[in-house]
């Protein structure tokens, strides 16, 4: 089973939208530093969980 372009687009653009709304919340209950060591959990859990590797990075910011 695989999403079609459009749907893949649809997908794309409400993880946009999520990701953001995650991240307002996140800055507002958090401050820069607690931020930077979540940031750095976030990593390690993500790159030990793809088995060392670093290729899914997400951005809610990128267009």
């Amino acid at each position: 089973m695989s999403l079609t372009d459009q749907g893949f687009a649809i997908y794309r653009d409400a993880a946009r939208v999520h990701g953001r709304s995650i991240t307002g919340q996140m800055t507002k209950a958090l401050d820069a530093d607690e931020l930077a060591q979540l940031l750095a959990l976030c990593d390690k859990l993500r790159i030990g969980v793809s088995g060392g590797s670093d290729d899914c990075v997400v951005d809610p910011e990128a267009e």
